[in-house]
């Protein structure tokens, strides 16, 4: 049973033989009411002061709960950037490989066609030289070599 200051004040005692000092048990009761009351109010303003903090606690939780969410999301968005950034620089090296490539068989048709023009063209030297050759009634053992055959580039 839990006594209040009030009933504390106000309880009485009966009187025995000897009889009780009124004046002492009355202040005694006093006393221990007023502690009463002071432990009371103690006690009120601790729970209003754990109301308090429970609540500071609960919004602090959620706080950290809507860091750790945004972390999270800013992790897999950092995730995600890199990963399209590997995939973009992935296609960029694929681009300039294959521009590479088609550089190198362009030029190896130019290189190609290059030869092929110089031998046509040499044939067709050849043949108006020979055909000069007859014009002028000349044999291929009166020619002299000509010194250009061997200045030809080499490829």
């Amino acid at each position: 049973m839990a006594l209040t200051p009030l009933e504390i004040r106000n309880k009485s005692f009966k009187k025995g033989l000897r009889g009780i000092n009124t004046e002492e048990v009355q202040y005694f009761l006093e006393q221990v009411a007023d502690e009463m009351e002071q432990l009371l109010h103690e006690k009120s303003l601790l729970q209003q002061e754990t109301e308090s903090l429970k609540d500071k606690l609960a919004e602090y939780v959620n706080r950290e709960d809507n860091i750790q969410k945004t972390l999270l999301l800013a992790q897999q968005s950092s995730e995600e950037a890199i990963l399209n950034a590997r995939k973009e620089a992935d296609l960029i090296v694929e681009e300039a490989r294959n521009q590479a490539k088609r550089i190198e068989d362009e030029f190896a048709d130019v290189k190609a066609a290059k030869k092929l023009f110089i031998m046509e063209f040499e044939a067709v030297v050849e043949t108006f030289r020979r055909q000069v050759r007859e014009l002028r009634g000349e044999t291929e053992e009166d020619e002299e070599p000509d010194p250009e055959d061997d200045e030809r580039p080499a490829d």
